[in-house]
């Protein structure tokens, strides 16, 4: 028989550990090859060299650094040659211009599902573009949402019919955020804190729309009250300089750190007491979805599928509003009991309902379904 070939399509990708899709698309990558699966990933715009051997697979570079130019069209073109020869069975798009082109392009290929995906709320989208994703969902063979509120904001947004989007929630592997004996410990000496701190952590791109301005001034005010406990925020961005002069002007350039991108994310959450995600805008959280798995008692803004993701198990605050989530921050802080059972609630429910095991299962059913459709 032969191997099935799975190609996954993405704008850019600087790191596998830069971002929620990022670590998602990696896991796939590993999920399809476990599976049996031949799988190779290819990036419109930007390859990093590095990503290739972070990932395991073939690495392809499109070229596509503009879309709507002449070389635009030809670097569009090649892509499509490139496609009809490799004679891929599924390909499946990650971010705002693989989704909107590559559906057309895989379809005229020859490729026979073609998968979307759809990984936020879709806040960020203009009626041209709104009309634009609506033609190239046409190609599409289904639409992947990771969760409730992603798919109701596709249909709403995008006028695409419920029936063909399908919901599958984001998966974690659970056994690199097991407690490691000593790990705590070295990520806070390397930090600068000390092993008795409470430590209050965000990971996050440094993007407006992850709100970390939210958890500096939400920190401000908690150091107010208790100037002992210490903040990061892991991850890196666009918004660090302005970030930084916030923190410096704010009192707390001994109190909060931002230590960039790291690929010890579990090392980061076990050094955690409390994890915050401050968000204007989310799918479905995979920083989240780290926090349970981590057993954090999680405080997150009330955006996209949170609720979906925390369920009883952690605490929601509105948008934007730092003195709430101050509030709820010193809540926690002083209330290690409800800490402690918030954690374990959150790591069983983790256990429960989002072990990758679970969703690797429901992968696999998914493209062999959708491949034997095409068959009939």
């Amino acid at each position: 028989m032969e191997q099935r070939r799975i190609l996954f399509v993405i704008d850019e990708i600087w790191s596998t550990s830069s971002g929620g899709t990022e670590r998602q698309l990696a896991q796939m990558v590993k999920l399809a090859t476990k599976n049996g699966y031949h799988a190779e990933v290819a990036v419109l715009r930007n390859p990093v060299i590095e990503v290739e051997k972070q990932l395991g697979c073939t690495v392809h570079d499109c070229g596509l650094s503009k879309i709507f130019s002449m070389s635009g069209t030809l670097s569009m073109f090649r892509f499509w040659r490139w496609l009809h020869q490799r004679r891929f069975h599924v390909v499946r798009t990650f971010f705002v211009d693989a989704n909107l082109i590559v559906p057309v392009i895989a379809r005229l290929a020859g490729v026979p599902v073609v998968i979307g995906s759809r990984r936020n709320t879709n806040s960020w989208m203009s009626n041209r573009r709104g009309a634009l994703q609506r033609f190239s969902n046409l190609f599409a063979t289904r639409i992947v949402a990771n969760c409730t509120q992603v798919k109701q904001a596709v249909i709403r947004t995008e006028k695409s019919p419920a029936a063909k989007i399908d919901v599958i929630y984001n998966g974690i592997d659970l056994l690199p955020f097991e407690s490691v004996t000593g790990r705590r410990q070295r990520v806070r000496k390397k930090l600068g804190i000390r092993d008795d701190a409470i430590l209050i952590g965000n990971l996050s791109r440094l993007d407006k729309i992850k709100g970390v301005d939210t958890f500096v001034k939400a920190a401000a005010l908690v150091h107010r009250e208790l100037p002992s406990v210490v903040f990061v925020a892991v991850g890196e961005g666009g918004e660090r300089q302005r970030l930084e002069q916030m923190i410096a002007s704010s009192g707390l350039a001994s109190s909060f750190f931002l230590p960039g991108n790291s690929t010890d994310v579990a090392g980061y959450l076990e050094a955690f007491d409390v994890a915050v995600l401050s968000s204007n805008a989310e799918g479905f959280s995979n920083s989240i979805l780290e926090y349970m798995a981590a057993g954090l008692p999680t405080i997150a803004t009330d955006v996209g599928g949170n609720s979906e993701a925390l369920g009883n198990c952690g605490v929601l605050v509105r948008v934007g509003d730092h003195e709430a989530l101050a509030k709820e921050i010193t809540a926690l802080v002083e209330d290690e009991p409800r800490r402690r059972l918030l954690g374990e609630a959150a790591k069983k429910r983790a256990q429960q309902e989002f072990d990758i095991s679970g969703i690797e299962v429901e992968l696999r059913n998914y493209y062999e379904r959708l491949l034997a459709e095409t068959t009939k």
